[in-house]
């Protein structure tokens, strides 16, 4: 996952010489975005905290006057829930247990000028809790063993789809400059809540 984060920021700061155009004239944009996500699995009062990773892509679906404002966006964030390693009858083995959200819908931009960008959104959220079992091999490397037999007790995975609503603050340093900082935010209507630094290109 650290190489995914890695490889989309190395092809946005690539693609910056080619991207540098007005603003008002943007087809659409990708970011790197990192922050926190406050989870509420609806069984507690309570909300557990998790760092996320991931990506975000957005596409205006024109020219107009209202479609050179609205944008179908689609993101993906991974989170390292926990870690634990152990020893069973003399083995090393690692339990994983991640969570993966993919996130469409669609946004529109309430102000936009050569240097901000203020955007609401909104659209649903496939969320997914996924356990994996992972013993050494005989290179010394963690092999998931989920991935050729199944154990009901380690390699479980729970799914679920919500809707979302949030907003986006961009700002770029310089006029008509494609690349931009921000910060985002999304609520999920089971009272959870992603936060996220973000940084990305216009194209």
């Amino acid at each position: 996952m650290k190489r995914m984060a890695v490889m989309t920021v190395v092809c946005m700061l690539l693609a910056v010489p080619a991207l540098a155009q007005n603003t008002a004239n943007t087809s659409g944009s990708i970011e790197a975005r990192v922050g926190r996500l406050s989870f509420n699995d609806g069984k507690s009062d309570h909300n557990d905290n998790f760092f996320a990773v991931g990506f975000k892509v957005r596409g205006y679906l024109g020219k107009g006057k209202i479609t050179r404002k609205t944008s179908v966006d689609v993101s993906f964030d991974y989170l390292p829930i926990s870690k634990e390693e152990f020893n069973v009858f003399g083995n090393e083995v690692r339990r994983n247990i991640y969570g993966l959200l993919f996130s469409p819908g669609m946004g529109f931009d309430v102000f936009r000028n050569s240097r901000v960008n203020v955007s609401v959104n909104g659209g649903i959220n496939i969320y997914g809790e996924v356990q994996a079992l992972a013993l050494r091999n005989t290179y010394g490397q963690w092999q998931n063993v989920c991935t050729y037999t199944y154990l009901p007790e380690y390699c479980k995975s729970k799914w679920g789809i919500l809707a979302n609503y949030g907003a986006e603050v961009n700002y770029s340093p310089s006029r008509n400059n494609p690349i931009y900082f921000g910060f985002s935010y999304s609520g999920f209507i089971n009272n959870s809540h992603h936060f996220a630094g973000t940084f990305g290109v216009v194209f």
